[in-house]
């Protein structure tokens, strides 16, 4: 068990997911469907000296004990990486990264039952994908409980939602 900002953790186990070129990052060059150069059958190859961003920093919230995930939802067994990008309103905001083109119909299924029960908010990218290849481009959708969909709705502070998953891709 590992142990971040007094936060005890799982361990990730055989799950490559966040380094098989679903999360973006500029500094690993890793792109949409390109694996990290790094990632090997054994896991990370510089492991001990992978750099801060984004490797060291990030968190993908299955590892996180207060996120309440079920062991389904690892990513190398549900198809998506959920990541915790902060609050919005009243209702905390995640991530949801297919590890593939599209998410799963049935983690789709399950992930908005997840929501509604913890009540929670999520972001994920439908992926574009032309004759095979990845086209970097997306459609960003939403869903989360009836009262955040309708305040979403209204206009108000909306941008400062979609800026959440602005800052998540920096990474």
């Amino acid at each position: 068990m590992k142990f971040n900002g007094g936060e005890y953790m799982r361990d990730c186990g055989d799950c490559t997911a966040c380094c098989e070129g679903w999360l973006l990052s500029e500094k690993m060059a890793l792109h949409t469907g390109s694996r990290c150069s790094h990632c090997t059958d054994n896991g990370c190859g510089i492991y001990d000296e992978r750099p801060e961003i984004p490797c060291r920093s990030f968190e993908c919230s299955w590892l996180l004990n207060h996120a309440g995930l079920p062991t389904e939802a690892r990513p190398d067994l549900s198809g998506v990486i959920l990541a915790e990008l902060g609050e919005w309103g009243q209702w905390p905001v995640f991530s949801a990264t297919p590890t593939s083109a599209a998410m799963r119909d049935s983690t789709f299924t399950w992930l908005k039952s997840w929501c509604l029960e913890q009540n929670v908010a999520i972001l994920f990218t439908e992926l574009e994908v032309v004759d095979g290849e990845f086209t970097g481009r997306g459609q960003q959708k939403t869903f989360g409980p009836p009262s955040m969909l309708v305040e979403l709705a209204s206009g108000g502070n909306a941008g400062d939602f979609w800026a959440l998953t602005r800052n998540a891709e920096r990474l």
